[in-house]
């Protein structure tokens, strides 16, 4: 078992869809250069061109730039995937999920921007579940593009991956409603989760690290 997310980063270019604000991005600088160039093409044509080839190279090192930073947090689940790969490991994917309590401003430091280290602000998180922690992967559903939050292992002791990781400090089910309780150092509040599917799964691996 070795082909979770396996993609190079040309491959994850050719399957994700362009992130939503670069096509608001794209399209404001297409109706500049339209624009521009009937003001210009009976004038000074050379102008049109000059603005035309800096644009163009500004919007792609702009995206390449993005999506670069999109790829690593990315690669980052797999990375965390093969730190635990001789373990048995479960997962599933495209869980629907809740953030409760979740505060960017309780960041304890705004200046360091690793992006490895989680903003959890998702909807959905595909799962790792190993021996003794949890991966959650969290993912966005945007204007029809799949965005990805770096991942983050959930423990309940020492932590097994070289990711990010956060305490498991409690967990409730209601019958209902099955909710974990995290505590990431990066931030001053603890942070709750609540899952809405695959309630089994996960109320297993919860009860055996816990017993």
């Amino acid at each position: 078992m070795n082909n979770f997310r396996p993609e190079t980063f040309l491959q994850f270019l050719k399957t994700t869809k362009p992130i939503w604000f670069l096509k608001i991005i794209w399209v404001f600088a297409f109706v500049f250069l339209t624009l521009l160039f009937f003001w210009t093409y009976k004038t000074d044509l050379n102008s049109f061109w000059g603005y035309f080839i800096f644009i163009i190279v500004g919007l792609t090192i702009q995206a390449g730039f993005i999506y670069w930073n999109t790829y690593r947090m990315f690669h980052l689940g797999r990375q965390a995937f093969l730190d635990l790969n001789n373990e048995d490991l479960q997962i599933i994917s495209d869980v629907p999920v809740i953030v409760k309590g979740f505060d960017l401003f309780s960041k304890r430091s705004f200046f360091n921007v690793d992006i490895s280290q989680p903003i959890y602000d998702f909807e959905q998180a595909d799962i790792i579940f190993s021996k003794e922690s949890i991966i959650l992967l969290g993912k966005s559903n945007q204007f029809g593009t799949t965005t990805f939050a770096s991942p983050v292992e959930v423990v309940t002791s020492k932590s097994k991956t070289t990711i990010a990781n956060a305490k498991l400090v409690n967990w409730s089910d209601t019958g209902n409603k099955l909710q974990i309780e995290i505590r990431d150092s990066n931030y001053d509040k603890p942070i709750k989760i609540e899952f809405k599917s695959n309630y089994e799964e996960i109320k297993l691996w919860l009860t055996r690290v816990l017993q």
